[in-house]
């Protein structure tokens, strides 16, 4: 539920940035800046984060191990829900010597999966009710069409036939694929296949919800506070899109049988027992949109062994 280095590798291996690099990245927002302290923070699949302060208080160095344009997607996204309060605000976004980075506030806080195991049972419920609460305020933000943004937040990889449909259609071709074959074994694969297809009436349900979707929600992408027993922000938007809600209960849920923790009913309440999302068979829709999650990962150019493994064992407790 909350350690989920010990279940995926990298997406990329990042370099090491040297310190005299992330001060000359810095000195091109600010050229005078006297840097007092450069520390880098942990998490970050692909991209390097380094806290460091200056004449602006402080503030996070973001840098992209990626193309500019999913810094620009994210960038854009920033922006247009830095009225919500959900998300540190960019200050600043930029290239140099083939570096993509940006310049964003540093929130004060914890990952939630760093301090899960020392929280107490009190605090760990109200937090889980406040992630609910704050996942309602990200799926408030609504848009035409369902699909993968574009720069200017225009959907530039539209979802064929909706938001579910889009799923199951690249569902379907993943597993039909040589490599997703070779990778997770003729019969897992067939039987995923077999699954999906007999549910795809689920998929199609949800082909009318576009609403803003974080897309990787999960515990190391919540910055808490624990005296007060709050989210403090929502980090790495890299991967959002416009889709359903589901895909992000699913996310956050997907190791649930991991803690003794209600964690699904504390979500709920935070999120609004009575919403509609919530029909008879939510869960399993939403286990049904995970497996495009899991594609997502055998479909990588290379695949280590550790996130291979978690990838059979969240399809085989799916599909039984």
């Amino acid at each position: 539920m909350f350690d989920y280095d010990a279940k995926f590798d990298p997406d990329i291996l990042k370099k090491s940035v040297p310190k005299d690099l992330v001060e000359s990245l810095i000195r091109k927002w600010e050229p005078n800046v006297d840097v007092l302290s450069i520390r880098e923070l942990s998490g970050g699949y692909s991209n390097s984060n380094f806290f460091f302060e200056g004449y602006h208080g402080k503030q996070v160095l973001r840098i992209f191990h990626k193309p500019i344009h999913q810094l620009k997607i994210e960038v854009a996204i920033l922006k247009h829900i830095q009225s919500s309060e959900l998300a540190p605000q960019v200050r600043f976004m930029s290239q140099m010597e083939g570096v993509n980075f940006c310049i964003v506030d540093f929130i004060e806080g914890q990952l939630l999966s760093e301090a899960w195991l020392g929280l107490k049972l009190s605090t760990l419920e109200k937090i889980l009710i406040d992630v609910g609460k704050k996942l309602q305020q990200v799926h408030s933000f609504k848009f035409k069409q369902a699909g993968f943004f574009g720069p200017m937040l225009d959907i530039e990889n539209k979802f064929e036939g909706g938001a579910g449909t889009g799923f199951f259609n690249y569902i379907i071709v993943s597993l039909n694929s040589d490599l997703v074959r070779e990778r997770l074994g003729h019969n897992l694969c067939q039987k995923t296949l077999k699954y999906v297809c007999s549910h795809e009436m689920a998929f199609s349900a949800v082909n009318s919800q576009c609403h803003l979707i974080h897309s990787d929600f999960n515990t190391k992408n919540i910055l808490i506070c624990p005296e007060k027993a709050q989210v403090n922000a929502i980090l790495d938007w890299e991967f959002a899109h416009s889709g359903t809600p589901l895909v992000e209960f699913a996310n956050f849920l997907r190791f649930e049988n991991e803690t003794t923790v209600d964690v699904r009913a504390l979500l709920r309440k935070g999120y609004g027992e009575d919403n509609e999302l919530f029909c008879h068979d939510w869960r399993r829709t939403g286990s049904l949109l995970d497996i495009a999650s899991m594609c997502g990962f055998l479909n990588r150019e290379t695949l280590m062994p550790r996130s291979l493994n978690t990838v059979r064992e969240v399809l085989l407790r799916t599909v039984g």
